[in-house]
């Protein structure tokens, strides 16, 4: 007889985490917290085996048909009492791993609780808390902290914002000892009561009312005590002057303006790039945009910023940069509100071979000419909008629009090949314009230069104009 050796393993049907994500998916809170909950569970066996994973990430994670998590991928995993790995090793994958994996120092279990802490910040809010180059996450890992949880998303309580803070902590003895702890605190941060004040908290504290005094004696030098009294009242009145600019200094914090204007100014050497921002006397907020090349730029024009800078920007390789420059000028990245809606139906990011291609647009706060455009990564542009089934007159004022809708009669498009990053782009003008006028498809090339023309002939007659672009992902089935 021969003897075989082999491998018995579960076969698991389901997708991972990640494939959910990059459709665009977000997940309700309750539904991330029961994602959590399954993943702790299954790092608790582990470490209770003595197993440390090492790549806690949404690519290692499976979602059964029922719901429920399978931890997967321990081909890095390391058992405690091994010397197989020695310190100085990096191993892992960068926007998850904990600060002593980038140092190459020794890890053990709150390694992974801190990976799983970065795939709760990015379950809740729908972004990762760390992006960029590797130097650019590691620098930031090391010596950065995120944004709650809670000011990214409306849906998050600010309790759970501890959970994460304690989960990401920089240093091991300062995270949760267990994922059985790091699950309680999470289930107590969901169902626990609302924590007591504390701090300078607003306390209601009964008062004391004395017992009332007998009245004093009429004073016999009266006609000397008004310049006393006026003084009194001068203070008075300065007082409630002081808490009336007191208030309106809270209402609108100052140096907002010049925050932006000193971002604007770092920004603006950035090329290939479309963003948009918010910012606050605290932080800075930045979405939108960016060639993936372009990426180390970003980083370095946010190095020592007026304000921490939270910059959740999407990246891309392909040939669009003629296209976003052409648009750049019009959209600023301080802009008061998104004027221009553009999505695609269900907010999905990513289609497949044949699936639909729905366009939904909001019209922005005024009567607009609206172009929408399809550039593909073999660099070709084709007109979604006008098309001759829509027209081409205004679209009224906050008027919505769905483009390439089946169940409709009029024109519609499906995914295809070349498979890869496409962009569509949104223009909206005040009046007529024309980038593409003799035909509904063109280079990207030529499509950008006509589109620059036909941009600043509009601002130079004083026209409004609004911008608005978005990827979308297309794969094989």
């Amino acid at each position: 007889f021969r003897s075989f050796a082999y491998i018995v393993m579960e076969f698991v049907e389901g997708g991972t985490l990640k494939s959910i994500l990059d459709r665009g998916k977000r997940l309700a809170v309750p539904d991330a917290l029961r994602m959590m909950d399954g993943l702790l569970a299954g790092l608790a066996y582990s470490h209770a085996n003595g197993v440390i994973h090492r790549d806690i990430k949404p690519a290692n994670i499976i979602v059964t048909a029922d719901g429920r998590l399978k931890l997967a991928d321990f081909g890095v995993a390391r058992i405690e009492s091994s010397s197989l790995t020695q310190a100085g090793t990096m191993i892992g994958t960068p926007s998850y791993m904990s600060p002593e994996q980038f140092m190459g120092q020794p890890i053990d279990a709150r390694s992974d609780i801190y990976s799983a802490g970065v795939l709760l910040y990015q379950l809740l809010t729908g972004e990762k808390p760390f992006e960029g180059s590797v130097s650019s996450i590691m620098h930031k890992v090391l010596n950065v902290e995120p944004p709650p949880p809670s000011a990214l998303s409306v849906s998050v309580a600010p309790a759970m914002d501890a959970v994460v803070r304690r989960a990401m902590a920089k240093r091991p003895e300062q995270r949760f000892g267990s994922a059985g702890e790091f699950a309680a605190a999470l289930r107590e941060a969901e169902h626990g009561p609302a924590p007591e004040p504390e701090g300078d908290a607003t306390r209601i504290t009964p008062v004391i009312v004395p017992a009332a005094a007998p009245p004093p004696a009429p004073a016999r030098t009266g006609h000397r005590l008004w310049p006393f009294a006026a003084a009194a009242l001068v203070i008075v009145l300065l007082a409630g002057l002081g808490a009336f600019l007191g208030l309106n200094r809270q209402r609108h914090p100052p140096g907002i303006p010049a925050i932006q204007a000193a971002l604007d100014t770092r920004l603006a050497p950035v090329p290939c790039a479309l963003l948009r921002g918010a910012v606050s006397a605290r932080q800075a907020r930045l979405s939108g945009l960016i060639g993936a090349g372009q990426r180390p730029a970003l980083d370095e024009a946010l190095q020592q910023p007026p304000v921490p800078v939270a910059a959740h920007v999407r990246s891309f390789t392909g040939p669009y940069c003629p296209a976003l420059s052409a648009l750049r000028p019009y959209a600023p990245v301080f802009a008061p509100g998104r004027d221009l809606g553009l999505s695609l139906a269900g907010g999905a990011t990513r289609l497949v071979d044949g699936q639909n291609i729905v366009v939904d647009l909001a019209a922005p706060a005024w009567p607009a000419f609206v172009e929408v455009d399809y550039l593909s990564s073999d660099g070709s542009v084709y007109r979604l909008y006008p098309n001759p089934q829509a027209g081409s007159g205004p679209v009224p004022a906050k008027g919505r629009i769905v483009l390439g809708d089946p169940k409709s009669s009029g024109e519609h498009w499906v995914a295809g090949k070349p498979y890869g990053r496409d962009m569509i782009i949104a223009v909206a003008g005040s009046a007529p314009f024309q980038s593409m006028p003799e035909t509904r498809s063109q280079r990207i090339g030529a499509f950008a230069a006509t589109l620059k023309a036909e941009l600043a002939a509009l601002k130079a007659k004083g026209e409004r104009v609004a911008i608005a672009a978005m990827l979308v992902d297309t794969a094989a089935k």
